[in-house]
């Protein structure tokens, strides 16, 4: 409740997170994150997929300027072993 309470905004913080509010690069992937929490999962961290996002961009820019930014998506989570084990299984398939 605490991980789905954080990324619908209602909670402002956790004890390892650098800031105050969910990252605006989290928001992007808000409805995604809040489906795993309420399948059991607890996203710790994750990161956008970007194909040649402009440096400059507020949200997903970032390198030298006038660049391109290429990002593969990525996900970290807490999961109860027996969901583990399920996971394993589908992606050896």
């Amino acid at each position: 409740a605490m991980f789905a309470k954080y990324y619908s905004k209602e909670l402002a913080n956790f004890p390892w997170c650098e800031k105050d509010g969910l990252y605006e690069q989290a928001s992007l992937m808000q409805s995604q994150l809040l489906w795993m929490c309420k399948l059991g999962l607890l996203p710790i961290n994750a990161q956008a997929r970007t194909n040649a996002v402009p440096s400059s961009d507020r949200v997903l820019g970032w390198g030298a300027k006038n660049g391109l930014v290429y990002q593969k998506a990525y996900l970290e989570f807490f999961a109860p072993k027996d969901q583990l084990e399920a996971l394993i299984e589908c992606a050896k398939r």
